[in-house]
């Protein structure tokens, strides 16, 4: 009978519209799950190669990346709101991973900086004057006033410095000394 064909009909068409729907949400769960991979799997490449930049200064290229990254990784998506709630998702990995590549050249700027302080330091014990112990004990509070060096290590630095600048006073003092009781005089002192 005629209502019967039209139940039929109807069965039908709620199956194949459940099938649809079914399959239009799969299909955004695996859109979703694959850009999300991508994602992830782009940022640890670009915080593994920002760790490995010898540049410290280089944050902004990285930076630049990570935004390049997000819009790839959007394009595509079957449905407006599984790409948005995709971009929500990334804007949020974005800036944890942002703030990690910015910690990553923080510490390398540190680093820089404290072995350069190392090398003025170094260079003030190696070529000795009298105003050597001001000069090394300027950049100890410079890089303690910056946060860079502790306290602590700095006085252990000053320390060091003063015993080693004494050493290399004397050293060069018996150096450039020409009579035996030059060198004499330099001992006593």
């Amino acid at each position: 009978t005629e209502g019967q064909i039209t139940e039929n009909q109807a069965k039908v068409g709620q199956g194949v519209a459940e099938a649809s729907l079914k399959w239009a949400l799969a299909l955004e769960t695996i859109q979703k799950t694959t850009s999300m991979a991508n994602f992830k799997i782009g940022m640890l490449d670009i915080q593994q190669r920002a760790a490995n930049d010898p540049n410290y200064n280089n944050s902004a290229q990285y930076h630049q990346e990570i935004e390049k990254l997000k819009s790839e990784n959007l394009k595509g998506f079957a449905t407006p709101l599984a790409r948005s709630e995709t971009a929500l998702n990334f804007g949020y990995e974005a800036k944890v991973g942002a703030i990690q590549v910015d910690n990553i050249f923080k510490k390398k700027a540190i680093d820089v900086g404290q072995a350069k302080a190392l090398e003025l330091i170094d260079t003030e014990i190696n070529n000795p004057t009298e105003h050597s112990l001001g000069n090394v004990q300027k950049v100890l509070n410079a890089q303690v006033a910056g946060g860079i060096i502790h306290p602590d290590d700095a006085y252990k630095q000053l320390e060091k410095a003063n015993k080693a600048l004494g050493i290399n006073r004397v050293n060069g003092d018996i150096f450039q000394a020409k009579t035996s009781e030059q060198i004499d005089a330099v001992k006593k002192n």
